[in-house]
């Protein structure tokens, strides 16, 4: 939304009469819960999948936020997958560190091998589970009180909870901006910190 390249960004950062500046904006942020008016506003762009174009269930929303904010939730994300692996089971292993998601292949085809030799193949049941639009279907309420119970600190929840929802999305259609659209639920899908909230 305000087009400002991370190579800018990071000249800025860099300037000896503007870092003091940035780290007293992140920190504030950091610390009470402050946000730049900016960090919630989502320009929504959608990009095309596979299939009938002229269904919306073929488009892939992915969210563009301000670079400054993108920075933000980096550092936040950082803070979490530091301790990810301490609060998240180790069967879970898409978008963690030191974990590969072949692993879990790889342990379905030799339980399937396993089963297809098995003499009462009848007993044998698979099943496959894919939950569709789950960023979008993530509600604030249910997240709040999945952090608040992982232990994480009531001001780190109320930051997570105001950096995403009530936010202004705003549609990129062929270039031009929709009017604003009231974010209520969902986590944005292009955002670093998304999955791992979504684990």
């Amino acid at each position: 939304m305000d087009g400002l390249p991370y190579e800018i960004l990071h000249l800025i950062i860099g300037h000896p009469s503007c870092k003091y500046l940035v780290l007293e904006v992140y920190n504030d942020a950091i610390n009470k819960a402050l946000f730049q008016k900016s960090w919630q506003q989502t320009c929504l762009v959608l990009l095309p999948k596979t299939g009938d174009l002229t269904s919306l269930s073929n488009w892939r929303p992915i969210s563009l936020i301000n670079t400054d904010c993108k920075v933000f939730t980096r550092i936040m994300n950082s803070r979490i997958m530091s301790i990810s692996s301490k609060l998240i089971t180790r069967f879970q292993s898409g978008f963690m560190h030191n974990r590969f998601i072949g692993d879990h292949g790889f342990a379905c085809r030799l339980i399937m091998e396993d089963a297809s030799k098995s003499t009462s193949i009848s007993e044998s049941l698979g099943v496959m589970l894919d939950q569709t639009k789950a960023y979008d279907r993530i509600h604030p309420e249910y997240l709040c009180k999945v952090l608040n119970r992982f232990g994480f600190p009531n001001k780190f929840i109320k930051y997570i909870h105001d950096l995403f929802f009530g936010n202004s999305i705003f549609v990129n259609v062929n270039g031009s901006l929709s009017d604003s659209i009231q974010q209520l639920q969902g986590l944005r899908q292009g955002d670093s910190i998304s999955p791992i909230l979504k684990i």
